[in-house]
């Protein structure tokens, strides 16, 4: 059982954190950096904590997928980071100063942990989600968010001056960062067409 329409829910949530940081905020691509890193760590975090309670899966395998997450999602996420930096442009207008509210940080830690109990333990996923499945989730969604990025800052390297580029790399993250789920929930829901909703 899971709430009706939770996968929406929680991804307008998610969008529109960032983009009323920006518009009433005032956030700098520091602060949005910063809630991006935020992001990703609960991201892992779920993912850790799906494998722990993973019903199908021995405790030595659960404790080898952790290791293993914890390797290859440190890799990926360095490799997003890696890009984004080889885009960011020091001068013009965004700057590297994070001033951030810790009422985003509750908010945040709030929607992961509802998406974790209700979305994946109240709904009994946890009975018949194997640890590597889980991994394989999270990779897919990272890897997807590089190459969606990637081609995204391409474009707007080419399209936006220097002195908005920051202001417009933080729009991309944003963008791609839920596209990225977004993607990823339709791939998961075509190959399991009774699943109507997918959690992260």
């Amino acid at each position: 059982m899971q709430l009706k329409f939770q996968k929406e829910i929680l991804l307008t949530v998610k969008i529109l954190i960032p983009v009323f940081g920006i518009l009433f905020f005032n956030w700098s691509i520091g602060t949005i950096f910063l809630f991006f890193l935020l992001e990703l760590l609960f991201i892992g975090g779920e993912t850790i904590l799906k494998i722990i309670f993973s019903g199908v899966s021995t405790v030595g395998q659960k404790a080898i997928g952790i290791l293993r997450f914890s390797l290859i999602y440190s890799f990926l996420v360095f490799c997003i980071f890696v890009l984004v930096g080889n885009f960011f442009k020091g001068d013009g207008a965004g700057n590297m100063r994070a001033d951030f509210q810790i009422e985003i940080i509750f908010l945040l830690i709030g929607i992961y942990l509802f998406d974790f109990f209700f979305g994946y333990l109240y709904s009994k996923k946890f009975k018949t989600a194997s640890t590597k499945s889980l991994e394989k989730e999270t990779y897919y969604q990272l890897i997807i968010y590089f190459f969606l990025l990637l081609m995204l800052l391409m474009i707007l390297g080419f399209l936006t001056v220097s002195a908005n580029f920051n202001f417009v790399l933080g729009i991309a993250i944003i963008i791609t960062r839920n596209l990225a789920e977004y993607f990823l929930g339709r791939k998961t829901n075509v190959k399991n067409p009774e699943r109507k909703t997918i959690s992260y």
